[in-house]
């Protein structure tokens, strides 16, 4: 049994936990509920959050002096010195502030030995501390993740709106580009040709995701051959036309041209893709533009372009290994053609470096998700190992699960006749739970704060 007893400060009362040994450092923090406070015993260690420029810190304080030390005291306002006694690897950085230590979880590059002036911003249950302008560049990465978030949205709308252009045409596009959209739909995979290995490859090459890099390597004639189904290249083709129409109409309107949709659509919810999150099912849309005219209808394309554009950069961002984790992850959405519309398969591929330690063998996960008209979202992660295969389905429709499960011997009899070893093939009812790490998501965690 513990035996409570209670110290006063003014009219406030606090629980302490009996005994309280000299020594302890007892440090009092008010929390951000309204008229709460929080007492934390401490003999060696205590919890702050601090705000380094724009990025979240989640710190520790891993060292002290013994019971005399001082208490680490810091008022809103203060500007106090810290020592990097590490750079910043894999998310974490060591900050020293006074006779404490603090380990913390950052993306900002912090280089061992720079010393760093820090203003308090807050001072309660968690401390909050701001970076002083100037110190350190500003990290391309999150820039560039930060820029793209406010404007990144799901395919399913722009893909509606480009087959109903090139299946109907629109009475206020000009033909260049109707042909660019039909272009566009052409080139995407059709779901009966992606039963081949070598044809689910280029489909995937194609995506967007590894425009650049494909750029890098080749050129003159040879790249744009190589390059003509690539979707990110032809949306740019897509996007430059849109965008001139956009400026002469800016023009004819005295800048009074709106280029943005704000509409709160399904596609504008969706979550943006990082390096740890699961793909997310994608149901297909209707088009948005076929009861537009003039002006709207620019701008409704334009808008959505680059909003597909934003997300395929985020999955680009989420496929860069920052962490030195030994792990290659890559994000893409697969559009592929089915019937009459478009359906987006949401995949996540992840490969071990090294394999496993005992056998060599190279370790595959694909997770992937979809929303096909009549089955509902459905989520699969499918794990290699060597030559042994094992997958695991969750789908949000009970009839839907009862159809994989039926269909479950012909998988595997499929699987055997490439030669794989086929292991467990389940079904379940619901959505995956996540039980992968989220470090990147804490770059955004209090920006609102």
């Amino acid at each position: 049994m513990v035996a409570k007893k209670t110290a006063k400060e003014g009219s406030k009362v606090f629980s302490l936990p009996d005994p309280v040994r000299p020594g302890f450092c007892i440090f009092i923090a008010v929390s951000l509920r309204i008229r709460s406070k929080m007492i934390q015993i401490c003999p060696r260690t205590w919890k702050l959050m601090t705000l380094i420029g724009r990025t979240p810190i989640c710190a520790d304080i891993i060292t002290s002096n013994g019971p005399s030390r001082r208490i680490l005291t810091l008022r809103i306002g203060e500007i106090v010195q810290a020592l990097a006694l590490t750079s910043t690897r894999q998310g974490n950085v060591a900050l020293r502030i006074g006779n404490s230590v603090l380990k913390a979880n950052t993306y900002i590059p912090i280089e061992k030995g720079q010393r760093l002036s820090l203003e308090v911003i807050k001072v309660s249950d968690r401390i909050t501390l701001k970076l002083q302008q100037g110190q350190i560049e500003p990290d391309l990465f999150i820039s560039t993740i930060m820029k793209a978030m406010p404007y990144q949205r799901g395919m399913s709308s722009l893909l509606a709106n480009l087959t109903h252009i090139a299946d109907k045409g629109h009475p206020f596009l000009p033909p260049g580009l109707r042909q660019a959209a039909e272009k566009i739909i052409r080139q995407l995979p059709h779901f009966s040709n992606l039963t081949g290995s070598l044809a689910l490859k280029r489909a995937i090459m194609a995506s967007g995701i590894f425009l650049e890099a494909r750029l890098a390597r080749q050129s003159g004639a040879m790249q744009s051959r190589d390059l003509a189904g690539d979707f990110k290249a032809s949306l740019l083709v897509l996007y430059n036309l849109v965008s001139k129409i956009v400026g002469k109409e800016r023009r004819r309107h005295n800048n009074q041209f709106p280029v943005r949709d704000t509409t709160t659509s399904k596609s504008s919810q969706l979550k943006p893709p990082l390096r740890w999150s699961s793909p997310k099912a994608q149901a297909s849309s209707i088009a948005t533009i076929q009861d537009l005219s003039g002006k709207a209808v620019f701008k409704e394309l334009k808008g959505q372009i680059e909003s597909v554009l934003a997300r395929i950069q985020l999955n680009q961002l989420a496929s860069l290994d920052r962490e030195g984790d030994c792990k290659h992850i890559w994000h893409l959405e697969l559009p592929v053609r089915n019937a009459d519309r478009p359906d987006i398969f949401h995949l996540r591929i992840e490969k071990e470096a090294h394999g496993t330690k005992n056998s060599g063998a190279e370790n595959w996960t694909v997770s992937l998700a979809f929303d096909l008209e009549g089955f509902g979202p459905v989520h699969a992660r499918v794990t290699v190992t060597g030559l042994h295969v094992s997958a695991t389905f969750w789908s949000a429709r009970e009839a839907t699960a009862d159809l994989f499960r039926e269909h479950f011997s012909t998988l595997s009899d499929n699987l055997e006749q490439t030669g794989l070893s086929v292991g467990s093939l389940i079904c379940h009812i619901g959505a995956p739970t996540c039980t992968g790490r989220t470090p990147d998501s804490r770059i955004f965690l209090h920006e609102k704060a």
